[in-house]
């Protein structure tokens, strides 16, 4: 049992490391070689998603969550006041467990064809444009731009 849950562990930190060393490849912050910090910075996302992951088994780490923490992180790590930027970690756990109490049902595959999966939340979305904005949905659908992508 204990290999088992060591494989485990070791599997899932690794899908996690793969993404999270491509999440905002383009921001310095990441990429700042001084003390080792972005990969420290890294080494953060990591923790937040492995320690969720973990917390949350009925939701499996998928890829794309590393864009959510990523964002999350370097906005709070940015914080003008030190005192909070230093929370930064702790934070971003904390927000994106709060959003994906609300975004949960997205990330689990047997859901997506469910109201709150993704098929049913873009269909949703789908539908508001229509009859909020018919022209822009119209246009987008003109443009051959798949609904996927907003």
């Amino acid at each position: 049992p204990k290999w088992r849950h060591f494989l485990e562990n070791a599997s899932l930190l690794d899908e996690i490391r793969k993404d999270v060393v491509r999440t905002h490849p383009d921001l310095k912050f990441f990429l700042e070689p001084n003390d080792n910090i972005g990969s420290r910075r890294y080494s953060a996302i990591e923790r937040v998603l492995f320690v969720w992951s973990k917390l949350n088994k009925g939701v499996r780490y998928v890829q794309g969550m590393n864009e959510i923490v990523g964002t999350l992180y370097f906005v709070l790590a940015n914080d003008e006041n030190e005192e909070w930027a230093s929370e930064a970690e702790a934070d971003t756990y904390f927000l994106f467990n709060t959003l994906m109490v609300e975004m949960r049902d997205i990330f689990v595959p047997d859901l997506d064809e469910a109201d709150t999966g993704i098929q049913g939340r873009m269909a949703n979305m789908i539908a508001l444009l229509s009859l909020h904005d018919p022209e822009v949905r119209c246009h987008l659908d003109d443009c051959g731009i798949d609904p996927g992508f907003y």
